[in-house]
């Protein structure tokens, strides 16, 4: 099994065979003999001997293929030995993205290591495109709001002229004691007058309250980030601190780790836990065997690596008999799947079957 992670064989498998070597440091740089770009020089340490090589965006698991495409099925692409380096050529220079990690390996399937691809020039006058990344998910569309433009005020009602016949009817004078004396003709007609113009200035604060209602900004959620731009944010966050903690301590690891894994970047997360000493670190392992463990649901910690029961139940099985976590993660992961359990040796070692 490759050790993609620091993983080390338990004392189940005995010896480490040659093939499971720790994936290398390794730099990449333009190549000092091509000023004109789209040569690259690849250096590490254990280079020599590799003919081809296979580049893997870590993000989404797809290789690079001929023309620049990003396929499922890996594509070796030949390499020329530059001393103890590896010369790139333009079929990788010229498609690769600036600040895009990637996993190299051999021809044969030996993992060279990984590294953010930076600061390489392409050849002069291409553009390196984007990699292919999931849509953004649409922002919900904003309903049209309704405009109403308040009603006029309604006129008043015109006043009957005055007769030219009779005379201004004049207000009876003022009794001591009796009934009260009946309304005049005036009093009558001034009534339905204030009704009108009260009615008037109901409908008109009413209408203006409508207005200013309408004209507020409709209240919808906030958009969720679009997936390019969360992209972006993690490489651009934790991608250096990731690659710092590798000089950090295991403590250090862990706890950058569990910054990029609440910021939702799984991959900067991994990148940072990549060389920790697991065995000694309880931290360290549990978060290395979520990774792995195909029951983990966090969104972050699937995007970034693909289920690998084995490697997973190898974690848990260490810390398991002191720590009760890691114990009732190994328990659920021997239980899930039957089948899986039976066709791996090593999964059913540390399952203690």
């Amino acid at each position: 099994m490759p050790d993609k992670r620091g993983l080390a064989w338990t004392a189940w498998c005995g010896t480490l065979p040659e093939e499971t070597e720790e994936p290398m440091s390794l730099t990449i740089r333009n190549d000092p003999a091509r000023l004109s770009g789209g040569h690259a020089l690849l250096e590490g340490t254990g280079l020599a001997g590799v003919e081809a090589l296979t580049v893997e965006n870590v993000s989404n698991g797809l290789f690079l293929s001929a023309g620049g495409r990003w396929a499922k099925q890996s594509h070796p692409f030949p390499v020329e030995p530059k001393g103890e380096a590896l010369r790139l050529g333009p079929a990788i220079v010229d498609h690769v993205p600036e600040e895009l990690l990637i996993a190299l390996r051999s021809s044969a399937g030996r993992d060279l290591g990984r590294l953010f691809w930076l600061d390489v020039m392409p050849s002069r006058g291409c553009t390196v495109a984007a990699p292919p990344v999931a849509p953004a998910s649409p922002a919900p569309a904003t309903l049209p709001v309704e405009t109403r433009v308040p009603a006029p005020p309604s006129p008043e009602a015109p006043r009957d002229p005055p007769s030219a016949e009779s005379p201004p009817e004049t207000p009876p004078p003022p009794v001591a004691a009796g009934p009260l004396p009946v309304a005049t003709r005036s009093a009558r007609r001034a009534l339905p007058r204030a009704v009108l113009v009260v009615t008037a200035l109901v409908v008109l604060l009413a209408a203006g309250g409508a207005w200013a209602l309408l004209r507020r900004p409709a209240q919808y959620p906030t958009p969720p980030v679009p997936p390019q731009d969360q992209a972006r944010h993690c490489v651009d966050g934790f991608g250096p601190k990731a690659e710092a903690a590798h000089t950090g301590s295991d403590d250090d690891r862990v706890k950058i780790a569990e910054a990029a894994l609440a910021g939702g970047c799984g991959v900067q997360a991994l990148a940072a836990l990549d060389g920790a000493d697991w065995e000694m670190s309880e931290a360290a392992a549990w978060h290395l065997a979520r990774f792995y463990d195909p029951n983990e649901t966090d969104p972050a910690v699937r995007a970034a690596e693909a289920p690998h029961p084995d490697w997973a139940a190898t974690y848990y099985a260490h810390w398991a008999p002191r720590v009760p976590r890691e114990a009732a993660a190994l328990r659920q992961l021997c239980t899930t799947d039957a089948a899986a359990l039976d066709a791996n040796a090593q999964l059913r070692r540390a399952c203690g079957r």
